[in-house]
């Protein structure tokens, strides 16, 4: 009898050193004390832009009639519908579970079937509290019902971590943390508790909480990932954000029977639909190595900071933006092969049909750079230019270097604006949506203004080429120079006008047509008699040529921005420690030393059109540039 009791006595001391302890224990009073604040994206209407999911209980799923166990075995068997937490335990990796929509076409279903599941219940985290090497770490696992991201996935598993040099949870009530760690995807970012990157409410570190792939970040931005550890693609904190305070909930390291309140911590399953590869449903907290090495995970898989893309653009392309979108689409095309293969072998087809379409529609042969003024084909146009330019290679490629200090001014006027003015009144990209959108457009028209002065130069250029004459690009620029306002006055009347009609449905079309009408105003400004109005001018140059003009103005850029993203793209991905600022310049500098190209495209095309109605507008026949 004596030693019955003791063998009690000993599971009840047990019990209550366990973290997972009763109110007002020191394990709870430390975990209620550091609870994290996750702000999460504004999600203001259903199924709209946003964060659609909030951390929930894992009891919404638990017993749940919709919710299906599947085992092993051909075509992987439903083993038990409504699975309990009881159920779950012991099950191992070849089990998973499933919910009823389709994790590969989520749409909205997964935020509908959240708010049916989860009800009035309020979000939750589960408090982790273990020992390493002599430093307690207090973990806080936060569990999503879907993962919106690059990969797609039911259910989603993420952790803040706090590190103390305390032996356990009464002696750390008694100091602070030394370290924090908040995961992304397969690794994190670390900060010391000092730091100043680290928000933190009272004793409440604040969690930026990434749409759709949850991965935590210490402030709003967008955030570049570059590998496994950082996650492939963009991730998205951008304010404006709404705080949430999940109620902690301690649980224990081990469980060790079925009738255990947190069973299933004893499941080594996948938590989601079964799928290959990145799509596969994740396993639970206690299958990764963080949850009994909380050291080794913060030592060997987090860094000391994150890739913030600026909101402030630089000319040409941007090498980030064009890499988030290439993830996201290379992502979306590896989920249409492996659900439609046929469907997806058809979109590949029909491109490459337009492709050769789209090249033997045109001519290509003869390329002959004199006369400059003559009637070309498209393709002949694009040859051609492209052998003025290695032609005279050093003359448009000193047209093209004036190109950047231009977009340096504007980024700089940018920077002062949007990171220095703006902020102030609330308008940057970390702290309201809406500066991200001002600063894009106000990138668009000084680049456009840019590029229609670049465009000017080479048309001087190339009619001074037709003269016989060998110009320099400081006699090309002061031209462009003493026709600079005319020029800009009407870029910045064409470009408003373009973009109050594309405000609008009704208007897309028109502003579409008005972009190809006005394609020619730099060439009319720099070649055309200061009588001439550009505006009118070119629309009534490309009258019956607009179509045509809208192909070539398309298919233009492509060269000068494959050129810039391709080196672009390799420098982002072969120095990976690059600040982004630095991968940018590198791209708008190819980008301004190709964009010439584009000048000498269009030039021909404004001759091509100009001989292709002498007798009808005889007096728009090219003059002499002086």
């Amino acid at each position: 009898m004596r030693a019955r009791l003791v063998t009690v006595g000993l599971i009840w001391a047990s019990l209550a050193a366990s973290p997972a302890a009763a109110a007002g224990s020191p394990a709870q009073t430390l975990s209620e004390r550091y609870a994290p604040i996750v702000a999460v994206q504004h999600h203001a209407n259903p199924c709209g832009a946003g964060e659609q999911y909030r951390p929930i209980d894992v009891d919404a799923i638990m017993g749940n009639p919709d919710v299906e166990l599947r085992g092993p075995g051909k075509r992987n068997p439903v083993v038990k519908t409504g699975p309990t937490a009881a159920d779950l335990y012991g099950k191992g990796e070849e089990f998973n579970l499933n919910f009823p929509p389709d994790a590969l076409n989520p749409g909205c279903d997964y935020e509908k079937l959240e708010e049916r599941w989860n009800g009035n219940r309020l979000p939750v985290s589960y408090a982790h509290i273990v020992k390493e090497r002599g430093v307690l770490a207090l973990q806080y696992w936060l569990y999503y019902l879907y993962n919106d991201f690059n990969n797609l996935h039911e259910t989603d598993w993420e952790m803040v971590q706090l590190l103390f040099r305390a032996p356990n949870a009464r002696a750390a009530l008694q100091t602070h943390p030394y370290a924090v760690g908040y995961s992304q995807h397969k690794g994190g970012e670390h900060a010391s508790w000092d730091d100043d990157k680290l928000k933190k409410e009272g004793t409440h570190p604040v969690v930026y909480a990434a749409a759709g792939s949850h991965a935590e970040y210490f402030s709003n931005g967008v955030w570049l990932g570059r590998s496994g550890k950082e996650g492939v693609g963009c991730d998205d904190t951008s304010a404006p954000s709404i705080e949430l305070k999940p109620t902690p909930l301690l649980v224990p390291t081990a469980v060790s029977s079925p009738s255990d309140k947190y069973a299933w911590l004893g499941f080594t399953g996948h938590w989601g639909q079964k799928e290959a590869s990145f799509n596969n449903g994740p396993t639970g907290p206690q299958t990764g190595g963080k949850w009994l090495k909380p050291l080794e995970w913060q030592d060997e898989k987090t860094r000391d900071s994150s890739v913030r893309i600026p909101v402030v653009r630089t000319l040409g392309p941007s090498v980030s933006d064009f890499f988030c979108g290439a993830v996201k689409k290379g992502s979306e095309l590896y989920i249409l092969v492996k659900k439609e293969p046929l469907a997806a072998l058809g979109v590949l087809l029909g491109l490459l049909l337009l492709v050769a379409l789209g090249l033997t529609r045109t001519r290509w042969r003869p390329v002959r750079t004199e006369p400059v003024e003559m009637r070309r084909a498209l393709g002949q146009i694009f040859r051609t230019a492209f052998r003025f330019y290695l032609r005279h290679g050093k003359l448009f490629i000193g047209i093209g270097a004036v190109f950047l200090p231009i977009g340096i001014v504007l980024t700089s006027i940018e920077a002062l604006l949007f990171e220095g003015l703006f902020p102030l009144v609330g308008l940057s990209g970390e702290q309201s949506g809406s500066g991200d959108g001002v600063a894009v457009t106000f990138a668009g028209v000084g680049t456009g203004v840019g590029a229609a002065i670049v465009i000017a130069a080479c048309a001087v250029a190339l009619s001074r080429l037709a003269q016989g004459e060998r110009p320099r690009v400081r006699a090309v620029y002061r031209v462009v120079g003493s026709r600079s306002w005319r020029l800009i006055w009407a870029v910045l009347r064409a470009a408003i006008t373009i973009m109050l009609f594309g405000l609008t449905i009704i208007g897309a079309p028109i502003a579409v047509e008005r972009t190809a009408r006005w394609a020619l105003i730099p060439q009319v400004c720099a070649l055309r008699d200061p009588s001439d109005p550009p505006l009118r001018t070119s629309a009534r140059l490309t009258r019956s040529n607009w179509w045509r003009t809208f192909l070539l103005t398309s298919v233009m850029n492509l060269p000068a921005l494959a050129l810039a993203l391709l080196v672009g793209m390799a420098f982002l991905l072969l120095v990976p420690s690059a600040p982004v600022y630095s991968v940018e310049m590198v791209s708008s500098l190819v980008f301004a030393l190709a964009y010439p190209y584009v000048g000498l495209a269009t030039t021909l095309l404004y001759y091509d059109l100009v001989l292709s109605h002498p007798a009808r507008e005889p007096s728009l026949a090219p003059a002499p540039v002086s």
